[in-house]
């Protein structure tokens, strides 16, 4: 993980991040890095702005190296600063490091699947929770690890009978849970290992355990064929973008967005819809630097006005609205109804915004039959950059609810649907992306 340096001149992000939440005490997640490694703490806290101090319960944390920053997660929202103990509180300094984010991608696993661990002399068995090419996250019961432990990881799907696969522990999160009064609390770790000398077979063959939507997504990171530069640059692209609209009044918005599950439908066909949209563009020769930010741009904000009310960014037509809206209230009906306008306000009112991202956002509910909204335009009057996230948008939520991945045939579907010359060059383009 990697720290944002940037210093906040005041407290009062920190604060923002309770605005909006009464339940106390809060769920606190802190932690420390050194040159061991990371030992993580999960615990609950209260705030106390008056006299700019977090005070530590259930259970209180003691063991604060007040010579290393300390990092807190609240509410989805990280801060890191060095820290004052005063008994059971932390005082809160004027100045401390912005927000983190966390960069890696993991494939989250379900349906418990465990994996058996030798740390020296001891063998446990852990489940995972997630993996990646570099380590793996496991669920233990068991406190007698530290950081830096060698380990052995046999007996996961895929590995070969005998196989064993080396690493060590990177970090620590220790979960306190009280059993009975006055006993002992039981401890259960979550630990993170990283893998020595690769995995040496192959990952893939533990997809099966994937739930739907992530296989979905594995597949489309595969055929996509996006280079390492620009998944990079799409990952960078997001960042500023997110970093822009902390400054503004949407900060709220960001934040509900960020509150979301990364497999939700809101989030899930946003990164989606971006990667598809990269790599229909890149399909269409469209593939300057400018061109490819406007398209990650419009997927990160299309949808920013949801987050309040994430079902109603599932809603495709107006018919389907109608059919609906009994069980809407007022405000989902009007968010649905005006998002296009309320979508291209936001950039109006964001700084450098490119004239393009307006327009996009503006019509990436038009229809090439003149079916859409706001304002009923045909194909004639929509834009070749947003046939193209129009057509995107719509493969990434085939992906999302149906069964049938064959992507070929809906991209054929929809090249009878829909007609028009821009939208006729984005469909072919995407059955050329589809081919394999």
């Amino acid at each position: 993980m990697k720290l944002i340096s940037r210093l906040v001149k005041d407290k009062s992000q920190f604060y923002q991040s309770f605005t909006n939440t009464n339940t106390t005490p809060y769920d606190c997640q802190i932690w420390q890095t050194s040159e061991s490694g990371r030992v993580i703490y999960n615990t609950k806290a209260f705030v106390d702005g008056k006299n700019d101090k977090i005070r530590l319960i259930d259970p209180p944390i003691k063991e604060i190296n007040q010579s290393q920053p300390v990092f807190f997660y609240f509410n989805q929202v990280g801060f890191a600063f060095k820290s004052i103990l005063e008994g059971s509180d932390v005082k809160i300094p004027n100045l401390m490091c912005a927000p983190e984010r966390r960069k890696k991608e993991r494939i989250s696993l379900v349906n418990g699947i465990s994996i058996t661990v030798k740390v020296k002399t001891q063998v446990f068995i852990g489940e995972v929770l997630d993996i990646s090419e570099e380590g793996i996250s496991l669920k233990i019961t068991t406190p007698l690890i530290k950081i830096s432990d060698k380990v052995e990881l046999t007996e996961l799907k895929g590995m070969n009978k005998n196989e064993h696969i080396e690493g060590v522990i990177c970090h620590i999160t220790r979960h306190a849970q009280l059993s009975e009064k006055g006993a002992e609390p039981l401890i259960s770790c979550h630990i993170g290992i990283q893998i020595e000398k690769g995995w040496g077979f192959d990952i893939e063959s533990i997809f099966s355990e994937l739930s739907e939507k992530e296989e979905r997504k594995m597949q489309i990171y595969k055929i996509s064929m996006l280079t390492e530069a620009e998944k990079e640059s799409l990952n960078n692209t997001v960042e500023e973008m997110f970093d822009h609209l902390k400054n503004t009044k949407f900060n709220i918005l960001l934040k509900n967005f960020m509150g979301l599950k990364k497999t939700s439908y809101l989030r899930w066909h946003s990164d989606m819809s971006a990667i598809l949209s990269i790599s229909v563009a890149k399909k269409l020769d469209w593939v300057s630097e400018g061109t490819l930010k406007k398209f990650i741009t419009v997927c990160c904000l299309h949808d920013l006005v949801f987050t309040e009310c994430p079902k109603v960014s599932e809603i495709k037509s107006k018919v389907e609205l109608e059919l609906m809206k009994s069980t809407l209230s007022p405000k989902e009906i009007f968010l649905f109804e005006n998002h296009p306008h309320l979508s291209s306000s936001i950039a109006k009112e964001l700084t450098n915004m490119s004239s393009d991202i307006e327009k996009i956002l503006f019509q990436q509910r038009e229809l090439p039959d003149g079916s859409g909204w706001p304002l009923g335009i045909n194909h004639s009057k929509i834009t070749s950059l947003s046939s193209l996230f129009i057509i995107c948008h719509d493969l990434a939520d085939h992906l999302y609810h149906s069964k049938d991945l064959d992507m070929r045939s809906y991209c054929l579907e929809l090249r009878d649907k829909h007609k028009g010359q821009s939208f006729y060059k984005v469909i072919n383009a995407a059955l050329e992306l589809f081919k394999a």
